[in-house]
């Protein structure tokens, strides 16, 4: 299924879905059919599904029945960024529901889905439990979520139902902190190097939601995963050699030279630019760069939200924490056919898998 989200998320990039019927069709469709639903059995997959038999006019652009008895979601579709009317099309799939209830509901432009559990009580906009961004969610948060909240086996399973009323109980707030949390770990790993609380708070604020440092500290508590193991003693020798293609972490660590082909940069998110920049060079396009890198690359020359622009082009990229950015740049450098070497320290600090010791990573094309 990544497979098909790369492609989706490139075409997204590309404007390639132009209407509503390429989204139901080129993107949704074939969502449906990498999470376990047969689209050519209209007893599974049943468009046009008219949940007022008497009304041809009112009608379900996908009805989704893992079960023969009755649809289990029902998905409205919109073309891309024209879910200009929330509160009319949230209060069409409630008028549905009065008819024949689906316990789940989705609405989508192909790159936001936002997801409803019907069968609770009060006003159908508090019924959602869960919003997807293709393009700015991780991929692999994506597919997970996908699967857990759409796909058939889970749907037949009533596992759907427990997920949906356990993110329903979290106040509306709360919500708004569970979807900032993974961006707010990721900050946590670019300059300037916030603390996960403060990173918190700030992307809930971009939210519209207030919140204090103790708020976001109290509610990390909850849901911080368990610290990962302690890293392996060093090898003997005074530089040690990781291998590229599984470096471990490289967080807490400083470049003292970086260099791929003949360009050099002294840190980990400007080597990944000085590759970007030679790959546009060389023809590749923002897509290109998106679905190869699994990386938001964006045209125009942007300075918030963790983006940077890479000089001498009229193009942006969001900077990553430095394991990333060394993942990515060796990705560039494998397909440009270009060395490339990276000789760095690690710093004193909690975290750091070799404090005080220096580290080489380093390919060349054979």
């Amino acid at each position: 299924m990544m497979d098909s989200l790369a492609d989706v998320q490139k075409k997204l990039c590309e404007g390639v879905y132009q209407n509503e019927e390429h989204v139901r069709l080129s993107l949704v469709a074939r969502i449906l059919q990498d999470l376990g639903w047969d689209i050519w059995n209209p007893r599974q997959v049943n468009t046009e599904f008219a949940p007022v038999r008497a009304e041809d006019s009112t009608k379900v652009d996908f009805a989704l029945f893992s079960t023969a008895q009755a649809p289990s979601v029902f998905i409205e579709v919109k073309a891309v960024g024209k879910i200009v009317n929330l509160e009319q099309t949230e209060r069409q799939l409630r008028d549905y529901n009065r008819n024949i209830t689906a316990p789940f509901c989705v609405i989508t432009d192909g790159r936001v889905w936002r997801f409803y559990y019907s069968q609770t009580g009060g006003e159908f906009a508090s019924k959602c439990f869960k919003v997807l961004d293709l393009l700015e969610n991780d991929l692999n948060d994506t597919e997970s979520a996908l699967r857990t909240f759409l796909s058939k086996s889970a749907l037949a399973s009533g596992d759907v139902e427990k997920e949906a009323l356990a993110l329903l109980k979290l106040t509306q707030t709360q919500r708004v902190m569970e979807e900032c949390l993974p961006g707010a770990r990721r900050l946590t790993q670019e300059p300037p190097y916030p603390s996960l609380p403060d990173a918190l708070v700030t992307l809930v604020a971009e939210q519209g939601f207030q919140i204090t440092r103790q708020d976001a500290e109290d509610f990390i508590k909850g849901v911080r995963p368990p610290p990962p193991p302690p890293p392996p003693p060093p090898p003997p020798g005074d530089i040690i050699e990781l291998v590229p293609e599984q470096p471990g972490s490289l967080r807490h660590t400083s470049i003292d030279e970086g260099r791929i082909g003949d360009n050099r940069d002294n840190n980990w998110n400007g080597l990944l630019c000085v590759a970007i920049k030679i790959a546009l060079d060389r023809g590749s396009t923002p897509a290109d760069l998106c679905r190869l890198l699994s990386l938001q690359v964006k045209e125009g020359k942007k300075g918030d939200k963790g983006f940077h622009p890479v000089p001498g082009t009229n193009i942006s990229f969001q900077y990553v924490e430095a394991t990333r950015a060394w993942e990515k740049a060796l990705i560039l450098a494998k397909k440009l056919r270009l060395p490339i070497e990276v000789r760095f320290g690690w710093r004193y600090a909690d975290g750091a898998a070799y404090p005080g010791k220096k580290g080489i990573l380093r390919w060349s094309p054979q």
